[in-house]
């Protein structure tokens, strides 16, 4: 029995620790199953996710394949415009249409739009019946009850839309064209009163074409004249104009805008030559036959007793009238008469001094003026009666500095023009020409000055300051009496103006102008610049003093304007 008993209890505790080991083994294998599980959820997780990164990769592969094909195809457009790789320096600048660029490219040729959306204000203290080009001949003296009275008006017609066409022929030669106009013509119904509807006119519409290899350039249809200031070489679209806000510039400025035909050689973009033929035209002005309306008959104009016994006869009739000559069928505006071009040429320099860019030229020009007189019942010596042609000569010499005092911080411009028949080619347009006792053209002797410094204070802003004078000398001659005449003075500035009335409101006035001369100075604000092209403003103020050439007694006479202007524009493919 104790023996049994003893069996009884080695084998219960044998089967306790069997049944415990069964136990812990079968927690163990459940244990064993639980991570097993976990492991095998993980590495679905995993091939989840990496079935995503395989998936983000071809995306990424695909944006990167067409981020090629994107950039070969502008490649392409690049290549095609500019026609070549890139020139060496002595070839052409070939046009390419780029990321950012605001042109387009129409089968081989780039098209650039240009222009601006201009919002402006004038104000002045004597009234000109003006827009924003001031009439600097018009201000009027104290005897006209205008120059009593303020003027102020708001203008869009200052507005500016242009296009630049290039055509890229090879790899040195390029064909271009450029047109630009602006809204400061008026038409029949142009007015302020409820439309404002002024019409638009031709500022620029040329071709050029360059060799840029062999240095010539051609030039054909209307631009600025070559009597212009350029600031780079002789080239279109680089002329000096002051960057002020009055349309007529500042006096003393020459220029002229006007059709023609040009050829410029350069030398390695150092020495510049180039001659013009430009559009004729001359305004005429003065006391005696010039006073007669174009084709009108015999009316009382000049005695020439100063050149025959013939004494107070008269008769003389010019086809000249005091501002051009014949109008043209349809139109109001005048064409005066011309039958030769105005022929211009010019040097240019381009260069460095101290590491400043200097830029110098010089330049002639000729005018011939034309007119047709009838001497009528005149019989002095060396007068037989009948008509006649009338040619006369014309000249000018000039010249221009622009140098940079400060590099791309401040700079210098300065010009000068004298000759005789030049008067048109100032900012005031001052006369060309008179008429003498006999019918004679004389061309009035011109003189125009003009200089002034700009300062790039910072990127956004840049300040003037200008000055500038013109000057037109008398030219007159003594004839008889007639009854149209008293004195018998025929000419410009004759002696014998009555100026005694000109600082009197009601009172005679009755001198042409001899001298235009201002100063200026204003400010450029760049508000705005970027994908959305650049805003700017500005402001402009001038003191202008119009001096009369002496009257009877030697009487002088004056007046002048204060003007101040102000500009917003928005510059949309810049």
């Amino acid at each position: 029995m104790r023996a049994n008993r003893k069996f009884l209890k080695i084998s219960l505790k044998v089967s306790v620790a069997l049944l415990m080991a069964s136990v812990s083994s079968t927690a163990l294998m459940a244990a064993d199953d639980t991570m097993m599980k976990e492991i095998a959820d993980l590495k679905a997780q995993l091939l989840a996710q990496k079935a995503q990164l395989d998936e983000l990769r071809a995306a990424v592969k695909d944006q990167r394949s067409e981020a090629r094909k994107n950039k070969e195809a502008i490649k392409v457009v690049e290549e095609r415009s500019a026609a070549t790789a890139p020139a060496p320096a002595s070839k052409m600048p070939a046009p390419a249409a780029v990321a950012g660029d605001k042109s387009w490219m129409w089968g081989g040729v780039k098209i650039t739009p240009g222009g601006y959306f201009a919002a402006d204000s004038v104000f002045r203290t004597r009234n000109t019946n003006s827009d924003m080009g001031t009439s600097f001949t018009g201000i009027p003296t104290l005897n006209n009850p205008q120059a009593h009275m303020n003027e102020q008006r708001f203008s869009a017609r200052s507005s500016r839309i242009s296009a630049l066409l290039e055509a890229p022929m090879d790899p040195s030669r390029r064909l271009s064209g450029f047109f630009e106009m602006d809204f400061q013509g008026a038409g029949t119904t142009s007015n302020y009163t409820q439309t404002d509807s002024f019409a638009p006119r031709i500022r620029h519409a040329y071709a050029t074409l360059d060799d840029f290899a062999g240095g010539w350039h051609f030039l054909a249809g209307q631009a600025f004249s070559l009597v212009t200031l350029n600031s780079g070489g002789i080239t279109p679209r680089q002329e000096a104009i002051p960057i002020v806000i009055d349309s007529n510039d500042v006096p003393g400025f020459a220029y002229a805008r006007q059709p023609g035909f040009r050829i410029t050689k350069d030398f390695d973009k150092h020495l510049w030559f180039a001659v013009s033929a430009e559009q004729p035209a001359t305004t005429f002005a003065g006391t005696g036959c010039n006073n007669v309306v174009a084709n009108s008959s015999a009316l009382p104009g000049a005695s020439a007793t100063n050149f025959g016994a013939a004494t107070g006869v008269s008769g003389i009739t010019c086809l000249a009238t005091g501002a051009s000559g014949y109008g043209q069928t349809g139109q109001n505006q005048q064409l005066s008469l011309n039958h030769v071009p105005d022929l211009v040429a010019k040097a240019a320099y381009e260069g460095k001094v101290a590491g400043r860019t200097l830029h110098l030229e010089a330049f002639g020009a000729y005018r011939n003026f034309f007119d047709r007189v009838n001497y009528g019942a005149l019989t002095p010596a060396g007068f037989a009666g009948g008509s006649t042609n009338q040619n006369a000569n014309g000249y000018g010499v000039g010249g221009g500095i622009i140098a940079e005092l400060i590099p791309k911080t401040l700079e210098f411009q300065g010009s000068a023009l004298i000759g005789r028949g030049m008067g048109r080619y100032g900012s005031t347009s001052l006369p060309d020409a008179t008429l003498s006792t006999n019918g004679a053209i004389v061309p009035l002797a011109n003189l125009d000055i003009f200089g002034g410094f700009v300062l790039h204070a910072t990127p956004q802003i840049d300040m003037y300051a200008y000055g500038g004078i013109e000057k037109t000398a008398a030219a007159y001659g003594l004839g008889g009496p007639t009854a149209t005449n008293p004195s018998g003075y025929i000419g410009y500035g004759v002696p014998t103006l009555v100026n005694t009335g000109c600082n009197v409101e009601g009172g005679t006035c009755a001198g042409v102008t001899g001298s235009i001369w201002q100063v200026t100075g204003g400010i450029w604000d760049r508000l705005y610049q970027g994908s959305y092209g650049y805003i700017r403003a500005g402001l402009q103020y001038s003191y202008t003093k119009r001096e009369l050439l002496p009257g009877a007694g030697g009487v002088r006479a004056s007046t002048d304007d204060n003007i101040v202007m102000t500009t917003l524009r928005y510059y949309p493919f810049y």
